[in-house]
């Protein structure tokens, strides 16, 4: 496990990275993408550690940048006060590190701050941006990075993992056989029984209301939405809901590809088959309906038009 950072999966990336620094290759900018918890900032933190070689320097050269609290974007100024910090001298002698987490999350302006940066990269600096959408980043800044990639973890190597970090082995396998992929979905499944029961409630939710009619879909809306008040928490609630709704559907394809244990199989289960192409089309619809969300479509009217078209 050492061998890999003390990280569960990604032995290929981790590689990848190590070899990159034995042989004084490395890029000036890396785009770790990919799912939800799948271990991106569980990798970008360690290969920041790794760069930067002493607890000191990480503690002086490493520089992050994430969405402020009650904000929705990473803020232009956010990017500058960055900026000007790659820019100085490290404290140590070695590398200086920029992270950014959630780096969908730049607006326009913030984005072509990052861009100026990309195009005039520092000496001895290496930035690792952190997304789960990358599909929201400008294409000139894609183009700037070194992409990885981050894919669901095989099931056996997170429960050798777990096991191995002494968690106890009857719950690992029975969280790993439900949720299966991500890691670090797990450790907080495991460490927060609240939290997976919620996980459990939802899917259960999702599975159900693909087999149910109109009315008790608009009924399943009308309950989940009135359950909070404010629009920002009925945005967030919804935008939750869509997450576990598009995990049912990758769930349905992977199943459809015999990709996934018979465990999963079974919590996928609906009523009605669908071919790839079904699901594939139905994902881009929940997609769409995610950007809606986040551009302040009202919650109610976005789940309604969704659940209209499925």
């Amino acid at each position: 496990m050492e061998d890999n950072w003390g990280i569960i999966g990604h032995q290929k990336i981790i590689h990848f990275l190590k070899k990159s620094l034995e042989v004084n290759r490395l890029a000036h900018a890396y785009l770790f993408y990919g799912q939800e918890s799948l271990g991106k900032t569980t990798v970008a933190e360690k290969f920041a550690e790794v760069l930067l070689k002493r607890p000191e320097a990480v503690a002086t050269d490493l520089y992050k940048v994430e969405t402020l609290e009650g904000k929705k974007d990473i803020a232009i100024e956010q990017i500058r006060e960055w900026r000007s910090s790659l820019q100085l001298k490290p404290l140590h002698q070695g590398y200086k590190v920029g992270l950014i987490y959630g780096a969908e999350k730049l607006n326009k302006q913030s984005a072509n701050a990052l861009l100026k940066t990309l195009e005039e990269p520092t000496p001895q600096t290496v930035i690792i941006l952190i997304t789960s959408a990358w599909d929201r980043i400008l294409p000139t800044i894609i183009s700037r990075s070194q992409l990885i990639r981050f894919s669901p973890v095989n099931n056996q190597e997170i429960e050798e993992g777990l096991l191995a970090k002494n968690y106890p082995s009857i719950k690992v396998k029975n969280i790993v056989n439900l949720t299966g992929g991500y890691p670090g979905q797990i450790i907080n499944f495991l460490e927060n029984e609240e939290d997976f029961l919620e996980y459990q409630k939802f899917q259960k939710q999702a599975v159900s209301i693909l087999d149910s009619n109109m009315a008790e879909r608009f009924l399943a809306i009308e309950k989940l939405l009135d359950s909070v008040k404010e629009f920002n928490k009925k945005t967030t609630l919804a935008f939750n809901f869509l997450k576990h709704f598009s995990k049912v559907f990758r769930g349905l394809l992977l199943q459809n590809y015999n990709l996934t244990n018979w465990q999963q199989s079974k919590n996928f289960k609906t009523i009605k088959d669908y071919s790839a192409s079904e699901l594939l089309q139905k994902l881009t619809k929940i997609q769409e309906a995610q950007d809606q969300l986040l551009s302040n479509v009202q919650p109610r009217l976005v789940l309604e038009n969704l659940f209209l078209n499925l």
